[in-house]
Parts: C-alpha cells; sequence; structure tokens
C-alpha cells in the first residue's frame, strides 16, 4: 500500500482529524496532510504504527489517553 493511502486509511479508520491524528502518532498536522496527499515519504517506524492502527484503529484511543 502506498504511504498517502495508508495514512488516508488508518486516519480514517480512527474517525480523527488530521490534527487529532498528528497528536495521536506524533507528527504536525502538516505532516499527516503532506503524507496524505503523498508529498512527503514517512519512515519505518511512521509506516508500522499506521499499519497496526489500520489493524486495531481502537488502539488510537489508548494512544490518544496516554495509556
Amino acid at each position: 500500500m502506498k504511504d498517502s493511502k495508508l495514512a488516508q486509511s488508518a486516519r480514517k479508520g480512527t474517525g480523527l482529524t488530521q490534527e487529532e491524528f498528528g497528536a495521536v502518532v506524533g507528527v504536525s498536522t502538516e505532516h499527516v496532510c503532506r503524507w496524505e496527499k503523498g508529498r512527503k515519504a514517512m519512515s519505518q517506524t511512521a509506516r508500522t504504527l499506521l499499519r497496526a492502527l489500520v489493524a486495531h484503529p481502537e488502539l488510537a484511543a489508548e494512544l490518544r489517553n496516554g495509556r
């Protein structure tokens, strides 16, 4: 899956805004926007985290709450 599609799928699966999603994964809103538009490549670490969020979107709530 391309990084842009991965970012879109992960964020939309969690139901979060770009701002909220950025806070959960530790990047700026601008980073999320660039990922989704295919203008910024993501690190392997970010790719792994987003794949986990696609498979288990409920993890976003745990990450958001600092658990």
